[in-house]
């Protein structure tokens, strides 16, 4: 936050710089973290300005609702037209600046400066400076209409310096965080994250930012670092690439490569199993083998993972992309809310696709996402024509939990799609065995639709 006067000059156009060397995430219209201006967490000797008018009207003095000196930043001499007078502020570190605040120098009633417009310019080294624009190209922020009011300025697009992040949408969010789809201009100049694109030069990059909530407890922020930890080892073509992170300020976020084509539930749902008679109508087809593939690769990069002891918890096809790609993570809570069960008004449980010691003991494993996996194999041969157990209520998936703990041959399977044989059925039965132990390995699964199902049409 700012504070910035200009004696006698209410028509100029003054500029804040900002010397931005982790980030924060966009806010809802609000300033979710003051980073320190008004508080003093800032220091004097990082609030410098081009001049002064007196000692009393240092930068040091520009901050919002302050008293000491003469309770603002005044420059020197004139700002229009040169406009070559500015306020600067060394955040040393990277920073996501989604908004700005600006005062005038109200004194008890005695101040009469105020700035009605300004401008905003950035830098990611201290020696090449940007100059912030709006939507629609603009670069002059309207400011203070009197001396006291302060006039707060959302950022859209927000200033990000180094990586450049420009937050476009929220992509959903899931117990313990959001996930925004952003972009990162000139991904090239940032060697720091391992691009594994062959990106344009001056084009921008999309990526799927994941940001932990900062009210997350202390295990949700340990199983986040957890992930970061085992994500930054991923090399594996079916598992969404982990391109950077910031773990050394709160709000801990990752960056990870984004699939424009989509996930593999709104690819598929959109089509129709294309059967030995050829096309029935103009619809979009998939095959048989295709489906066999596609599931196959799932297997491949789950297999990855449980190498790797990590558990995903919310495998399905809402969670890999279109080219096959298994991604979470929190990525499609907004659009496929509905999938969720919600607990105290939030979408947090995925239940149509938990074991039932997920459910109600909450115990997450490899062997859990095995029979996360069995479902969404389901999904797959259905062609994602219905959620899974579309015929009961949410109450009635977790009564029906109690019912595989029970075990008194009362629980509820998935029924066979149309289109499956009766051998691949029999895996997916095979994925959602009481026991545990009893449930087939992802490496087993692999070698099943790699060798046996291909042929089983």
């Amino acid at each position: 936050m700012t504070q910035m006067t200009a004696d006698e000059f209410r028509s100029a156009l003054p500029v804040i710089r900002m010397l931005l060397m982790p980030w924060y995430p966009p806010p809802a219209a609000q300033c979710r973290y003051a980073l320190g201006m008004e508080d003093g967490t800032i220091p004097d000797s990082d609030v410098t300005a081009s001049s002064a008018w007196s000692d009393s009207t240092e930068a040091k003095h520009g901050r919002l609702s302050t008293g000491e000196g003469d309770g603002a930043w005044c420059p020197a001499g004139a700002v229009f037209p040169s406009e070559s007078e500015y306020l600067q502020v060394d955040l040393h570190r990277l920073h996501f600046l989604a908004l700005v605040g600006t005062q005038g120098r109200h004194a008890d009633g005695h101040g009469q400066e105020f700035t009605r417009n300004y401008r905003l310019r950035y830098s990611r080294d201290g020696v090449k400076w940007l100059t912030w624009t709006d939507h629609w190209g603009q670069d002059v922020v309207s400011g203070n209409q009197n001396t006291y009011d302060i006039v707060l300025k959302d950022l859209g697009p927000p200033i990000v310096a180094r990586m450049c992040l420009i937050f476009k949408e929220k992509l959903g969010e899931g117990q313990f965080g959001e996930v925004h789809l952003c972009e990162i201009e000139n991904p090239q100049d940032l060697p720091i994250l391992e691009f594994p694109f062959n990106v344009r030069k001056g084009r921008p990059l999309l990526v799927a930012v994941k940001i932990l909530r900062p009210d997350a407890s202390k295990n949700a922020r340990n199983d986040f670092l957890k992930e970061v930890k085992i994500l930054s080892r991923l090399k594996d073509p079916n598992i969404i690439r982990l391109l950077g992170v910031c773990v050394s300020n709160d709000p801990l976020c990752m960056v990870t490569e984004y699939m424009e084509c989509g996930d593999l539930n709104q690819y598929l749902s959109h089509r129709v199993l294309l059967d030995k008679t050829g096309p029935s109508n103009d619809a979009p087809t998939v095959s048989y083998p295709a489906l066999i593939s596609m599931a196959s690769q799932i297997a491949s990069g789950m297999k990855f993972l449980s190498s790797l002891n990590f558990v995903h918890r919310d495998l399905a096809t809402r969670n890999c992309l279109r080219h096959i790609k298994i991604a979470d993570f929190g990525m499609s809570r907004n659009l496929y809310a509905g999938d969720y069960y919600r607990i105290q008004g939030r979408a947090v449980l995925p239940i149509r696709w938990m074991a039932w010691e997920c459910i109600l003991m909450g115990k997450f494993t490899t062997a859990s996402d095995v029979w996360a996996f069995g479902v969404t194999l389901w999904e797959m041969l259905s062609v994602c024509q219905e959620q899974p157990y579309s015929n009961l209520t949410d109450e009635q998936v977790i009564d029906n939990a109690g019912e595989f703990f029970r075990d008194q041959s009362r629980q509820v399977y998935l029924g066979r799609p149309a289109v499956c044989p009766q051998g691949l059925y029999e895996l997916m039965l095979s994925c959602w065995n009481r026991d545990c132990k009893l449930r087939p390995s992802f490496s087993d699964i692999h070698s099943f639709l790699t060798e046996d199902a291909m042929n089983m049409v």
